[in-house]
């Protein structure tokens, strides 16, 4: 009779199954179907057990790491379409500098001064005002001129540009990241230079006198010659 009675309650059509089979996958409320039977029958507790792990915990599981997984995949095709277009994108900016340091170039030197920039053509001097937001040639040759040299080689002229477009940092903070970098590429360079000198002068005090000064040391006079 407890059997007529919970099957006519919760699976009396298709359409009812399927709503109790949902309740076991939510977890909602599913004590009112077992209950009753495990009461009625302690056996059914292992069958009521296996399909709670079952459908409740590791199938929908399942569904979400299919889902993450394809989230994931999305995410790393976008990521490497973007890196594509990026690269994309700077061989052909970097291609258009090149150009306009050739026709800023004006002796060949291969750099660029100040009044390389300032003589430069109208369209040349739009593209570096829109690519750099800079109006003025002499902000742009600071900008550009990251070691201070007081001239742009080209390397360095394509290179400063093609952060400053990429980066949203400020121009400013780009070219002070460089200038610290190369302060502490010199710091280094005179540390290490200080520790060579420290390391040789101990060895230049411990010299003898009779060394530094070219004379030789006398015998006591105590010492009877014979």
């Amino acid at each position: 009779a407890l059997y007529q009675e919970l099957g006519q309650e919760f699976f009396p059509s298709v359409a009812v199954s399927m709503l109790t089979l949902v309740q076991f996958v939510t977890l909602d409320s599913i004590n009112t179907i077992y209950r009753p039977l495990i009461m009625k029958d302690g056996s059914l507790i292992f069958y009521f057990v296996a399909v709670i792990l079952v459908v409740s915990i590791v199938l929908m599981n399942l569904v979400t790491a299919v889902i993450v997984n394809s989230a994931l995949e999305q995410a790393s095709a976008d990521k490497e379409a973007q890196k594509a277009n990026l690269d994309k994108e700077r061989r052909r900016l970097v291609k258009e500098l090149r150009k306009m340091f050739m026709r800023l170039d004006d002796d060949g030197s291969g750099c660029i001064s100040l009044e390389e920039i300032k003589a430069a053509a109208s369209e040349d001097q739009e593209m570096l005002y829109s690519l750099l937001a800079l109006e003025k040639p002499m902000e742009i040759f600071k900008i550009l001129d990251v070691d201070g040299t007081g001239e742009i080689e080209i390397d360095e002229f394509c290179e400063s540009i093609w952060q400053s477009v990429v980066s949203k940092a400020p121009v400013e903070l780009k070219r002070m990241e460089k200038q610290v970098v190369q302060l502490r590429r010199d710091m280094k360079e005179v540390l290490e230079l200080q520790k060579g000198q420290q390391r040789a002068g101990p060895h230049e005090r411990a010299r003898p006198e009779s060394e530094t000064s070219g004379c030789v040391p006398l015998d006591p006079p105590w010492k009877l010659p014979g």
